[in-house]
C-alpha cells in the first residue's frame, strides 16, 4: 500500500513556511509529512564529527532523515580549574 500525501499546497517547508496564516506552501517544497502520522524530531550531538557521522548513519539505517547540513559551535568547560575549548557538532534529523 502505498501513502498517501498532504498535496503540496499542504506542504511544510523547513525555515520558511509555518502555516502562520492557514496558507500552504508553493510548489517544490522539499518534504511532506505523511496524512495520519506524527512527525518526530531529534537532534544528534557529538564533540568528534567522526562519531557524528557514525550516529547520523546509524539514525538513517532507523528511518530517521537529515534536515539540512551540520552545525558546529565552539563550547567552553572547566577542567580541573583551567577553561577549556571544544567544538560541538550537530545534526537535525527527522521521522514520519
Amino acid at each position: 500500500m502505498e501513502s498517501e500525501f498532504i498535496s503540496p499546497k499542504d506542504c511544510v517547508k523547513y525555515n520558511t513556511c509555518k502555516f502562520a496564516d492557514d496558507s500552504g506552501c508553493l510548489d517544490g517544497c522539499d518534504f511532506r509529512l505523511t496524512k495520519g502520522k506524527r512527525m518526530e524530531y531529534k537532534v544528534i550531538e557529538n564533540e568528534n564529527i567522526d562519531f557524528l557521522v557514525k550516529d547520523v548513519n546509524k539514525a538513517i539505517n532507523d528511518g530517521w532523515k537529515p534536515i539540512g547540513g551540520v552545525s558546529s559551535m565552539m563550547d567552553k568547560y572547566y577542567k580541573d580549574e583551567t577553561l577549556m575549548y571544544c567544538s560541538v557538532f550537530y545534526q537535525a534529523m527527522i521521522k514520519n
